[in-house]
């Protein structure tokens, strides 16, 4: 792996560790990181020689305090972030990736959208993540949704090995959560403690191994059994598990349970989904002061409800409306 540096340190800053496999995202990832430029350091992954195959990244990153690195496609976005994290001075990092795979009941999940946008999707996102750890009992902030637990499957035998190598009592942690799509907000020292560079020798064998796209669905992999050790360490080490802060919008509904509404979260690229059901996913195709329209995607088929607005966070059901199915 080689690394061309262009960085002030600055002790106050974030790094962002992002692992660009599918560069035709940067445009989505840049808009998101300029605004933030005064507090982050880009530590910025590509699987390929030079940077100056692609003008357009080059000319934006100079915008950017960073790092540059370049690896082989191998271990999926877990060998890359093992060997940037080795180099990260800033006191705690944001860990994303280009991930393209849909999820959920109906595989309609964009969920990238929906992990990116709990670390980045906003100033005021990113700013509250910043003073949740500063709590000293916090060791990560994930999806609320997405943090899973009881689901290692066919991962395990490599998990017992992976935490006998860290010292960790596989008892403690086994089965317990972890930010599933692998993109979480934590503390750089907690990560130092377990991947060290002997550590991250060892792992880096068999995760190139481990090429092209990674499936754990025959046998266990390196890849996903780290992407759960990632969640387990926060465990071993007595932190806790924090979430994000969003702007939410209610939708009135007397058949919610509980409040009477429902949770609606929008992302910076207009998909949206409900807090109490990410399997809720839709997106937001018109809006203006007085309407929304949304093209909901949970359905049996697919449903576009429009809603009227009453306030900035509130919107109710236009009975009024045809639903329009697809």
């Amino acid at each position: 792996m080689s690394c061309i540096t262009n960085s002030i340190q600055q002790q106050d800053k974030v790094a962002v560790i992002l692992w660009l496999y599918h560069i035709d995202l940067w445009p989505e990832f840049y808009n998101l990181l300029k605004p933030l430029s005064d507090n982050i350091v880009l530590y910025l992954g590509l699987c390929d020689s030079t940077i100056s195959d692609y003008p357009q990244i080059e000319k934006d990153i100079k915008t950017l305090d960073h790092k540059l690195y370049y690896q082989n496609n191998y271990g999926c976005d877990v060998a890359p972030f093992l060997n940037q994290i080795q180099t990260v001075s800033e006191p705690t990092f944001i860990k994303i990736h280009s991930k393209k795979s849909s999820w959920g009941v109906k595989n309609n999940i964009q969920w990238r959208s929906v992990l990116v946008h709990d670390l980045i999707g906003s100033k005021q996102i990113f700013d509250n993540n910043i003073v949740q750890l500063l709590d000293p009992t916090v060791g990560m902030i994930c999806n609320q949704n997405l943090l899973l637990d009881n689901r290692e499957i066919r991962n395990t035998d490599i998990i017992k090995n992976i935490v006998n190598m860290m010292n960790i009592d596989y008892d403690y942690v086994a089965n317990s959560s972890f930010p599933a799509g692998n993109m979480f907000w934590s503390k750089t020292s907690i990560y130092k403690k377990y991947f060290t560079p002997k550590i991250c020798e060892k792992l880096n064998f068999y995760l190139q191994q481990e090429k092209g796209k990674v499936d754990d669905t025959a046998s266990g992999t390196y890849a996903h059994s780290l992407e759960r050790i990632f969640g387990y360490i926060i465990k071993a080490n007595y932190k806790t598990f924090n979430f994000p802060q969003h702007d939410v919008i209610k939708i009135l509904n007397d058949q919610a349970p509980n409040e009477q509404y429902y949770s609606l979260i929008i992302t910076y690229d207009n998909h949206c989904y409900l807090t109490e059901d990410l399997n809720a996913y839709g997106n937001i195709i018109d809006k203006n002061k007085d309407t929304m329209l949304i093209e909901w995607l949970h359905m049996p088929t697919i449903i576009y409800q429009n809603y009227i607005i009453i306030d900035k966070h509130t919107i109710v059901k236009d009975k009024n409306a045809k639903n329009s199915i697809n």
